[in-house]
């Protein structure tokens, strides 16, 4: 983002939340837009929004969701019941309508990368799932907490979002209930392991 942090840096803020709010308008009905879509929907040269988006990978890691609602867990804060914190996390996952095509757009993007690392998924998500299961150490050791959350993102998320409302063609109500009847059953069959 060197292009973008000298010069009229207020204006150029300006032109990348304008190219980014048509990307997520564009996304509503094409799942991966281009460039040069992008730059028309917004109102602004291609030129200029190739200084912000060269690349396609770019422009969808500029419509990756960043979730602000990231659960808190601590003495005072959020439930204290393991159950409940991993409720807390499965739901915030399961908040998936409301940016689908973004999610669907990342996912497609990882695919097309090949080997290595998933340039656009950090997985956040299992680090949700590890401080809702820390309430569960020192009885648990490390891998233990951190094998349960892949676990448990394995059965949550876009990937079986995808699959169940894709593939399985499950409304997504049933989807939903199906992805935290799943969690559950992980959860159970972890705790259920160390008696």
């Amino acid at each position: 983002m060197p292009y973008e942090s000298s010069g009229r840096v207020r204006q150029k803020r300006r032109t990348r939340e304008a190219l980014v709010a048509a990307l997520h308008e564009l996304m509503k009905s094409t799942a991966a837009p281009s460039t040069d879509e992008v730059a028309r929907a917004a109102g602004i040269s291609r030129a200029t929004a190739y200084r912000y988006f060269p690349d396609q990978d770019a422009l969808i890691r500029a419509a990756y969701p960043e979730i602000a609602d990231r659960p808190h867990f601590s003495d005072d804060d959020g439930p204290s019941a393991v159950t409940d914190r991993v409720r807390v996390v499965v739901d915030l996952q399961l908040d998936i309508e409301k940016w689908e095509p973004q999610l669907r757009a990342a996912l497609g993007s990882t695919l097309r990368s090949g080997a290595g690392p998933a340039p656009l998924r950090g997985g956040r998500a299992i680090g949700w799932f590890e401080d809702a299961l820390t309430v569960l150490t020192p009885a648990w050791p490390a891998e233990r907490v951190r094998q349960t959350a892949i676990r448990l993102r394995a059965v949550v998320g876009i990937e079986a979002w995808i699959w169940l409302i894709d593939i399985a063609s499950v409304p997504p109500t049933d989807a939903r209930s199906i992805m935290r009847d799943n969690a559950g059953a992980v959860l159970r069959s972890a705790l259920d392991e160390i008696g």
